[in-house]
């Protein structure tokens, strides 16, 4: 995404550093009430996180499931979420906001921060590389389409060289420590 998203101050806070995913409105609201200084009445903090996360569907960041027989729909960040630049309001824009290293002063916290992020990264390269699988897959299901699809594998590889060269560097990081 070329734009930044710009998030409120608690949302960011929830989304981003806490890595909040898998959700309903109700759950995001209870975390919202709990975390926030701003909203302390239930009701309010439901709108205003039923606004939020509808405006996070319609840019195709979250993904809404709701399965038949279920009254509340459950809400899980998307692959565009995890390549999205996100902006918290009043600072500067944070790239791949799953992915982030904060200053810690113990080594140990350090280390924990390294490691998650090691495994975030292995994940996001095994959907890269499956991605790559399936367009392949597809290629040859619809030769047809083979220009547009093989423009979609590209952009999957550059992705993925980008996952593994970051991923080098982490682990870099880990073995000198």
């Amino acid at each position: 995404m070329t734009n930044s998203v710009t998030l409120h101050n608690d949302i960011y806070n929830i989304l981003i550093n806490n890595r909040y995913n898998n959700f309903t409105i109700s759950e995001f609201r209870d975390e919202l009430v709990k975390k926030s200084d701003f909203f302390d009445e239930q009701n309010l903090a439901r709108k205003f996180i039923y606004r939020q996360v509808n405006r996070l569907v319609n840019k195709g960041l979250l993904v809404k499931i709701q399965e038949s027989g279920d009254k509340k729909a459950r809400f899980i960040k998307s692959e565009l979420f995890c390549s999205t630049t996100f902006k918290n309001k009043g600072e500067k824009a944070i790239s791949n906001p799953t992915i982030f290293t904060d200053t810690v002063s113990s080594t140990d916290s350090s280390l924990v921060l390294l490691e998650n992020e090691k495994t975030e990264l292995q994940n996001r390269l095994d959907i890269a590389l499956s991605e790559i699988d399936t367009y392949d897959e597809l290629i040859i299901r619809f030769p047809e389409e083979v220009q547009r699809l093989t423009s979609f594998k590209f952009q999957s590889r550059k992705l993925s060289s980008s996952l593994i060269g970051r991923m080098n560097a982490v682990s870099n990081m880990l073995s000198q420590h």
